[in-house]
């Protein structure tokens, strides 16, 4: 009998488990049994440890003058890296720079291609026109919030900013669609029009995608039986081993419940 706690990643509402011998020697060869399969239940949330946040993208522009870092970023158009003409929306007041829009032609900036599988929360500070220093928006010029992976390449939309509804900087959090939830999906914000350069200016900083999780001692406990009669060629490979996989993308990826750990470690428990 094994009891395997299952890590974060695990514990969602679509998680698929599955066995997998990786190889045997034929028919009749190298057989296993399993057997009383159980997945228990979540302690209550009084017993659960306190909620972790785990970040998979941050940026506050504080390194992206002039140029932004392409290792986070796919593009931007008609806006800079830069201290905003309205002032620094920033709320800790370290890093004063943004992304700040106020050319001519779209102006858009998109991430690159993000694993956003555990993602739950996007959160960013934003301000759109509210004069001091950007000119106000108008109807239609408000901003979109959009994002596309690499099986579907049209935009779909999260969440749309009113013009009028963030003369001042505001922190915006949205929930990641489930849809978004892929390991290659690029965020794009967008402005949908705007009146020309240095008109219906927009800023943009402090974006952060997270996720948040209570630790409640999930496990998954099943009996294993290998080496079922004498044909079992104990084969030193450990392509013949039983692996325990999850997936949360209905089974278009695998990855395992627990990696390896080496008798040797220190991590061992066992």
């Amino acid at each position: 009998s094994y009891e395997l706690p299952p890590p974060c990643p695990v514990k969602t509402t679509s998680t698929v488990l599955r066995w997998r011998q990786l190889n045997h020697f034929g028919p009749n060869y190298d057989e296993w049994t399993i057997d009383h399969i159980r997945v228990m239940k979540a302690a209550t949330a009084r017993n659960a440890v306190p909620a972790t946040t785990r970040t998979l993208f941050s940026e506050d522009f504080f390194y992206s003058f002039p140029t932004l870092d392409s290792a986070k970023w796919l593009s931007m158009t008609g806006g800079t890296a830069r201290v905003p003409e309205c002032g620094d929306i920033d709320l800790s007041g370290y890093s004063p720079q943004a992304a700040f829009f106020s050319a001519t032609g779209n102006r858009a900036i998109e991430t690159q291609a993000l694993d956003l599988r555990f993602a739950q929360k996007l959160s960013f500070r934003v301000q759109i026109g509210g004069g001091f220093g950007c000119e106000q928006a108008e109807p239609k010029e408000g901003v979109v919030v959009e994002y596309r992976t690499l099986r579907i390449s049209s935009y779909t939309e999260i969440a749309r900013l009113d013009y009028n509804g963030y003369p001042t900087a505001k922190t915006v959090t949205l929930s990641v669609p489930v849809a978004a939830q892929t390991r290659a999906t690029y965020i794009r914000w967008r402005q949908l029009s705007h009146s020309g350069a240095g008109l219906d200016e927009w800023v943009l900083d402090d974006i952060r995608i997270y996720w948040s999780v209570y630790d409640r001692h999930h496990t998954v406990q099943f009996q294993l039986c290998m080496e079922c009669g004498a044909a079992y060629t104990k084969q030193q490979s450990d392509s013949y081993d039983v692996r325990l996989e999850y997936s949360i993308d209905h089974g278009q990826t695998w990855d395992l419940v627990q990696e390896e750990c080496l008798l040797s470690s220190s991590e061992c428990s066992q």
